[in-house]
């Protein structure tokens, strides 16, 4: 053997292994991406008076625990009685919930659907055990949250602890200030020359003096106010010198006459709002977020919200806040030392400064609001703690006193936005409307783009047949394939709701698919209820959308389905997807879906219920926020016009229309260039089933202002679809369908949204790796047989 081939030998297997070798590190690599993440989950168990058995445990669990298998870890100690619906959780480290009370149990902060011993858990899951009395009305009652208030205030009178937020808080109730209090701080500001090195105390005195009726621009002849717009250190304590220097300046609504004023109104607010990081929270300094200064700086920015960049910073800011808020309602914060009172009733005071409610859905995590969690910090002495294992804390009881009279105004609708002599935030006395005009060109151009970009799902189908749109034929043959491929057996009820529907929207008789009857099939649907409310609203909808008869004796007759959905109903007047959290989408199409039964009493009392319910959850803005959306979805407001159309109710009306103008207005503000809808007004693409919601709720509006009834009464003659031989779904149809009627592989709803229930599927990484093993090998092989065939010449040679 040559030189030459010795080496093309050596070479040949050397590059042979070195793939082997990278084969071995691109597998290990894919294994350790599509992995999945470290298993831990975070468990607390909270005692009835919102204290902590177990606070925030880390817990490892592996692939299939339960729940209850991780409690048991954390808490060891975990007792299950059997029952009929199977294990019922019972005691926690001898804390036994009985008679009246339960074990609550929560995931990520919503109430599971499902028993401790059946929840799968996932990574990064906040699980919470908390005991609940369901005899109890947990929202705080106006007589019991004044009592509260009055204690509060006797607890820091009689121990002298008032700061300022106490004498802010003594004067918005009307009461009197210790003169003892103003006379000192008076003294300071004399012997200081009004001189404050920390422009914070100065900031500070100027809102208590204010707050005790005198003005701060003649203290003793010392002007404050002329101090605090020329101080040369107003950020060195970081955003609390603007944020609090706003405050002082409007605790009087004093006006700045000093020429030489550095700081103006306009500059705090520009240096505040410039200072907002990218995540819409604000900090002490630099890029670490803090609960306690975002909600301060709501309360600073608050008179100004008309402003449009102050209001999308508020937006922001309460967005994050609603994010951050943990599965035990409150804030958590390893510089405070764990979850605060103070934080939360920072949050409070800052959202009820701009006519948030702190008691909302937006801020009750685990069926716990902010007042019920900052009410578990206060003690026996009627002060409040800074932690929940601490006593009671002068600077943690002022600021719940200060939070709380906040939100009892707030109640009361007599919001101050930080005293009583701040001047209210002017509000437009004409909200915005729209013309005809506008409202037709709007409309044109929304189904333009559903024609143009091949939008077609149940939505877009039921819009096109309220505005004499043909439905494209290809579409309604994928529809009617898929019927005949499945034998008219459709596991989701849904897909079978969605595609009587579209068929019916084109002219199609949906008991005479292809030999098969659709509506039979939907009334006798095993799995009616699986998908929460989704499956019977929507097939009220689709029974009526041709008027189909349905046989006495069917599993799901319209009585008994009208009957299900207003049993469904939840307290507040909601209905939501599944469990208690309500949802403006589900309870508009509710209402689309009821309207033709509201001569029965209980159906238009659940109807009245409802739209009471949407008018009070309906923002300043004019949406509907909802976290899992992402915030005020166009969808959300489409649900609502298209359910207050179908049941005769205006969505323009007055109790519709708040200071940004209507429902149907705010839904146009999501219409873009194109035509077409985005699902937030902060995104600049076209959503397809945003646009054909949005369609539909114009048609449905359309439809109401010609009084012509709902947009789910399709109209025309139903023909039968014969039999014939199945043709298989092209591969370009099924992406089309595929396309618009499914989202990222998650079970998705009738009104867009994912609920993506089913454990997280890992990404498909095999591919690559055996492709590289399959080379690896071939060239071994070949490799091997080059060495054996080079011997062999030799040994021939020789």
């Amino acid at each position: 053997m040559n030189f030459a081939n010795r080496v093309g030998k050596r070479i040949f297997v050397f590059i042979a292994l070195i793939l082997l070798i990278t084969q071995s590190s691109i597998s290990s690599l894919h294994h350790v991406l599509a992995d999945t993440p470290e298993n831990k989950v975070n468990v607390s168990v909270m005692k009835e008076d919102g204290s902590f058995l177990i606070e925030r445990s880390v817990v490892d669990f592996s692939d299939g625990d339960t729940a209850g298998d991780v409690l048991k870890k954390a808490a060891t100690d975990v007792t299950f009685e059997d029952s009929d619906y199977g294990p019922y959780l019972k005691a926690i480290k001898g804390v036994v919930a009985e008679g009246n009370k339960y074990w609550g149990f929560f995931v990520n902060g919503i109430a599971s659907n499902t028993g401790v011993m059946d929840t799968k858990v996932n990574p990064g899951d906040q699980l919470l055990f908390r005991v609940i009395d369901w005899t109890k009305n947990p929202t705080v009652q106006p007589e019991e949250l004044s009592s509260i208030i009055e204690k509060t205030a006797a607890h820091l009178l009689s121990n002298n602890s008032l700061d300022w937020y106490g004498v802010l808080t003594l004067s918005i109730l009307n009461k009197d200030i210790p003169q003892s209090i103003i006379d000192s701080k008076i003294n300071e500001v004399v012997a200081n020359n009004g001189e404050f090195r920390k422009v914070t105390d100065l900031e500070n005195t100027i809102i208590l003096l204010t707050a005790a009726g005198k003005d701060a621009t003649n203290i003793e002849g010392i002007n404050l106010i002329d101090l605090l717009v020329t101080h040369e250190r107003m950020i060195n304590q970081g955003n609390n010198g603007p944020i609090f220097a706003l405050w002082a300046l409007d605790s009087g609504n004093y006006t700045i006459q000093n020429p030489n004023a550095e700081w103006t109104r306009e500059k705090l607010i520009n240096h505040i709002i410039g200072a907002q990081l990218d995540n819409g929270a604000w900090s002490l300094y630099g890029p670490t977020p803090s609960v306690d200064i975002t909600a301060m700086t709501l309360t600073a920015l608050a008179p100004y919200s008309n402003q449009e960049n102050v209001k999308a910073a508020i937006e922001k800011a309460v967005a994050w806040l609603s994010a951050t808020q943990t599965d035990t309602a409150g804030y958590y914060d390893t510089f405070n030392g764990g979850e605060s009172s103070e934080s939360i009733a920072q949050v409070i005071a800052g959202l009820c400064a701009n006519n948030i409610d702190p008691t909302g859905n937006q801020f009750t995590k685990s069926e716990l609001n902010l007042v019920q969690r900052l009410l578990h910090f206060q003690k026996d002495d009627n002060g409040f703690a800074h932690l929940l294992t601490d006593d009671s804390n002068s600077m943690a009881t002022n600021q719940a006193f200060f939070a709380l009279t906040y939100y009892q105004n707030f109640l009361k609708g007599e919001v101050h936005s930080k005293e009583p002599n701040q001047p209210e935030v002017p509000e437009p006395t004409n909200p915005e409307t729209i013309s005809p005009e506008e409202f037709a060109m709007a409309l044109n151009s929304s189904r333009q783009y559903l024609l143009d970009h091949r939008v077609n799902d149940l939505y877009s189908t039921v819009a096109f047949n309220a505005l004499g749109v043909t439905i494209p034929s290809d579409y309604i043959d994928q529809l009617i394939n898929q019927v005949t491929a499945n034998k008219a057996e459709f596991r989701k009820v849904t897909d079978l709701e969605r595609i009587i529907l579209s068929l019916t929207a084109a002219g199609k008789d949906a008991t005479k698919i292809a030999g098969y009857n659709l509506i039979e099939q939907l009334v006798n649907h095993k799995n009616m209820t699986n998908q929460g409310n989704n499956g019977p609203i929507y097939a009220l909808l689709a029974l009526d959308s041709g008027g189909y008869p349905v046989n006495e004796k069917a599993d799901w007759t319209r009585e008994k389905i009208v009957d299900y959905i207003v049993k469904t109903q939840l307290d507040n007047g909601a209905w939501s997807l599944a469990g208690e959290t309500p949802s403006a989408d589900l309870t508009g199409i509710a209402i689309a879906a009821l309207a033709p039964y509201s001569e029965n009493e209980n159906v238009q009392a659940a109807i009245e219920k409802a739209v009471d319910w949407l008018s009070s959850n309906q923002t300043n803005s004019s949406g509907f926020y909802d976290t899992f959306a992402g915030g005020e979805a166009s969808e959300s407001i489409a649900s609502v016009i298209i359910g207050l159309s179908t049941a005769g109710i205006d969505p323009t009306g007055s109790d519709f229309t708040k200071a940004e103008g209507n429902l149907v207005k705010r839904l146009l503000d999501y219409q873009i260039a194109d035509g077409g809808f985005t699902h937030l007004l902060s995104e600049r693409e076209s959503n397809p089933i945003a646009s054909s919601q949005a369609t539909l709720a114009l048609a449905a509006y359309q439809k109401y202002k010609n009084n012509q009834g709902s947009v789910f009464h399709l109209v025309g003659d139903l023909e039968p679809v014969p039999i014939k031989n199945s043709v298989e779904t092209s591969k370009e149809q099924d992406q089309q369908v595929s396309k618009i009627e499914t989202t990222k592989g998650a079970a998705t709803n009738l009104n867009g949204k994912e609920q993506n229930n089913s454990e997280k599927t890992l990404p498909e990484t095999a591919t690559n790796t055996y492709l590289f093993l399959f080379i690896g090998i071939i060239l071994v092989t070949l490799a091997v047989m080059v060495t054996i065939y080079q011997h062999r010449k030799k040994a021939i040679s020789k």
